[in-house]
């Protein structure tokens, strides 16, 4: 590819029941990243007053090791989780239900930004988490029991611990020891 654009795997709108945001992978062997680019994934609406749940992309730039690349859950702007515009459980499920690689994500990094909702459905490795948002936009991880282990260490600017739900999970810091010689 080159130049401007956007792809997209939006989800349908529908009368009742709107589409989920699909899934995007792309992988730049070499290159500058396209700055242009508008990659969506998000999830659709309904005339009931209903939103789906967002899709994920992953962006793999040529400087980045393997498998190091950034998975991004970003919802519509519009999009009020915490209201009754969504269901509870309408959220991104990670692991992905299907055609899932094992550990696809030990090394990548993790972003759920602004109204973006993640929920476990099975224990998860990544490589680092970022949580963006504010008050009025913010974003949701639900564990559901679940174990997230994040092979990064622990920092202050991953996000904020309001914005997840644990229902008996536990995020797990894997950052090992750090030993200063002088």
């Amino acid at each position: 590819f080159a130049g401007d654009g956007k792809i997209s795997v939006n989800g349908s709108d529908g009368l009742v029941g709107p589409g989920g945001g699909g899934r995007i992978s792309m992988v730049e062997l070499i290159g500058s990243g396209l700055p242009g680019l508008i990659v969506e994934a998000k999830g659709g609406y309904s005339n009931q007053n209903r939103y789906s749940a967002p899709g994920t992309i992953y962006r793999h730039y040529a400087n980045s090791g393997d498998g190091a690349g950034t998975v991004t859950v970003y919802a519509s702007s519009t999009w009020d989780p915490g209201t009754n515009l969504a269901g509870t459980n309408t959220y991104c499920e990670l692991p992905a239900a299907t055609l899932a690689v094992p550990n696809e994500l030990e090394d990548a990094t993790l972003r759920i930004e602004e109204r973006g909702r993640v929920g476990l459905s099975a224990d998860l490795e990544v490589g680092d988490l970022f949580m963006t948002g504010g008050t009025a936009t913010m974003p949701k991880l639900i564990l559901n029991g679940h174990t997230l282990k994040v092979n990064s260490y622990w920092h202050p600017d991953w996000g904020d611990e309001a914005w997840v739900v644990y229902n008996g999970g536990q995020i797990i810091w894997r950052g090992g020891s750090l030993i200063v010689v002088r």
